[in-house]
């Protein structure tokens, strides 16, 4: 069983909120994930993925510019990558610029080709609108501003047959939903939401169980 915690964005705010959130998924995870907007606490990112060896992480938006983006504070820190772990395949994309690149697309037809193992996949931006408690709709996702988005609904289009796990960050709380291209899980409580938190799956061949943690 492979025990896979997933932590949200910080997003511009005290980097000792990230540090609760990373150190409390460290201490019960095999592998970590942090889904994008590290930004300002790129240290506590750098010691943990150091000190740890579980630490993965993908960039967000507020990732890409300004002083202490990820290409000057985690250079040469891959912002996609895919990993094999425990008969899991896991990867992580850039969608922070509302596109998905040829390599990411590489990584995903050398999956679809032989898909013998489940998928979870780490994306910043959600791919579709989030219904919120309220009733209403958020379209704060991949391609805001400019819906629908291409390589949003590309990427949908192809996940269909799939049966994957999507895990994102930007929403700043946290949200389980079942669209029609895979299940997803939304996390955004690295720092960036009132109540810090992080999501906990033990995933197994057959399928998996979440627990939505709060610290």
């Amino acid at each position: 069983m492979l025990k896979l915690a997933v932590v949200g964005d910080l997003s511009q705010n005290d980097p000792s909120r990230l540090a609760q959130a990373l150190d409390a998924a460290i201490g019960v995870a095999d592998v970590v994930v942090q889904l994008g907007d590290i930004n300002p606490g790129y240290d506590v990112v750098k010691d943990r993925m150091k000190s740890s060896g579980k630490l993965l992480c993908i960039p967000g938006n507020h990732d890409t510019q300004g002083p202490g983006n990820w290409d000057a504070s985690l250079p040469g820190t891959p912002k996609q990558w895919q990993k094999s772990i425990q008969g899991i395949t896991l990867i992580g994309l850039d969608n922070t610029n509302d596109t998905i690149d040829q390599a990411a697309w590489n990584m995903l037809n050398a999956y679809a080709a032989s898909p013998a193992q489940p998928l979870f996949l780490f994306c910043h931006k959600p791919l579709s609108p989030i219904v919120l408690p309220d009733g209403t709709e958020s379209t704060h996702i991949m391609g805001e501003g400019a819906l629908p988005c291409a390589d949003a609904e590309k990427l949908k289009k192809f996940l269909e047959p799939l049966d994957a796990t999507l895990c994102h960050g930007h929403y700043h709380g946290w949200t389980l939903m079942k669209p029609g291209y895979g299940t997803v899980v939304l996390d955004g409580r690295g720092g960036a939401a009132p109540q810090i938190g992080y999501t906990l799956f033990y995933i197994q061949p057959e399928g998996w169980v979440a627990h939505s943690v709060t610290l």
